[in-house]
């Protein structure tokens, strides 16, 4: 893509159309057209992670937050590569954006960042994984706040896709929410299908969140079951995030990486999309 062509996003997402009479405005949208990272739009980590980006669920990597000549976030050809890398001593790092609010834990927001919530849309994306025994790619969704009293899962998350690079024709698409019991050890919607090789494959996948259900999108067509429990379905503001990482508790993985794992490997995404219907 040439430097300097302005990118315009389509009017309306390549999932859900509204009803009759409807219309979708963007809300949000990155197209991946320069040469780095937009840091006005993206943090590098989020605002549920701890300091230094370390993970939850028993992850091998970290998030690389370098603000300069950072590896594992790079933008080229159009596209936004999340790259998992892996050092000498035996270190794994890899890359995460975001648009939570800046925690005051992580120091000082970049100048202009500007944060993007927003109650009931369609977060799209169009994706590539990479293929490996231990990569563990996703986009999801969390609440700016914490909401319900408990934090998660009460405050719910929305796991638009996960696919485990051992077997990346396993889309996996989730609701959580709060309570206790339930298959995640908490009410949750976990839903399965198969797909073509997501790693061979770019798709585009989607979830349609709005006051009557959470409906989930694989290019264009509607996948599994809208989500209608009334705790599923939070009044509040939510972020979206895209991220890759590597090893960790979640089953599909069936362990972390091994031998034949390669590293660097890529997460590519041409585009990231937020609508809402006017």
């Amino acid at each position: 893509m040439p430097l300097g062509l302005e990118v315009t996003a389509p009017a309306a997402p390549d999932g859900p159309q509204p009803g009759a009479g409807g219309r979708w405005k963007l809300a949000f949208d990155d197209e991946f057209s320069g040469t780095s990272l937009d840091r006005t739009k993206w943090q590098l980590c989020n605002p549920s992670f701890r300091s230094y980006c370390l993970p939850w669920n028993n992850e091998l990597q970290i998030f690389n937050t370098a603000t300069t000549g950072n590896a594992n976030v790079r933008v080229s050809a159009g596209q936004l590569h999340l790259v998992t890398s892996k050092e000498a001593n035996g270190q794994i790092y890899s890359g995460m954006v975001s648009t939570g609010p800046w925690p005051a834990s992580f120091g000082p927001a970049p100048a202009g960042y500007r944060e993007f919530t927003y109650t009931y849309g369609y977060y799209e994306g169009r994706v590539r994984i990479p293929r490996g025994d231990g990569f563990w790619p996703s986009m999801w969704e969390l609440p700016a706040s914490n909401v319900g009293g408990g934090g998660w899962p009460d405050s719910g998350e929305f796991d638009v896709f996960e696919i485990p690079g051992n077997n990346p024709t396993d889309y996996h698409f989730t609701a959580h929410w709060g309570g206790d019991g339930g298959v995640c050890g908490h009410p949750c919607s976990p839903q399965k299908a198969t797909i073509s090789d997501a790693s061979a494959n770019w798709h585009t996948f989607g979830l349609d969140w709005q006051p009557t259900g959470l409906t989930w999108y694989l290019d264009g067509k509607k996948m599994g079951a809208t989500v209608t429990d009334p705790g599923a379905l939070k009044d509040t503001p939510f972020f979206i995030i895209a991220n890759l990482s590597v090893g960790g508790t979640w089953p599909p993985l069936k362990g972390g990486p091994d031998a034949g794992t390669p590293f660097p490997a890529s997460m590519d995404i041409d585009w990231l999309r937020v609508y809402q219907r006017e």
